[in-house]
């Protein structure tokens, strides 16, 4: 009879085990997905940036070539560039007093 009890423990024992391997397992294998996920993220994120770093250069690139060309024309003594930042200042100032 006891030796009936002890394998009858050790057997309920072997399950409630079991089941927690297999609990481990399958969290296991949610956080690897989970790590593939955020590697495609990562990977996504990286190509995007890069995106932008081109767009953010181009843009620039264009800024500085109407900046030059801005500066080629005169009005009244003053370049078109100067004449533009005054206005864009006028603007701002406007914006300010609430027009």
């Amino acid at each position: 009879m006891m030796i009936s009890d002890t394998a009858k423990w050790q057997t309920e024992r072997a399950q409630f085990e079991l089941e927690e391997v297999e609990r481990l397992k399958k969290e296991l294998l949610r956080a690897i997905d989970g790590d593939d996920y955020l590697k495609e993220q990562v990977i996504e994120l990286r190509y995007q940036n890069q995106i932008l770093r081109e767009e953010n250069q181009c843009l620039k690139d264009k800024l500085e070539k109407a900046h030059e060309f801005m500066k080629q024309f005169v009005i009244g003594g003053i370049n078109l560039l100067e004449k533009f930042m005054e206005w864009i200042g006028e603007k701002v100032k406007d914006v300010g007093r609430g027009r």
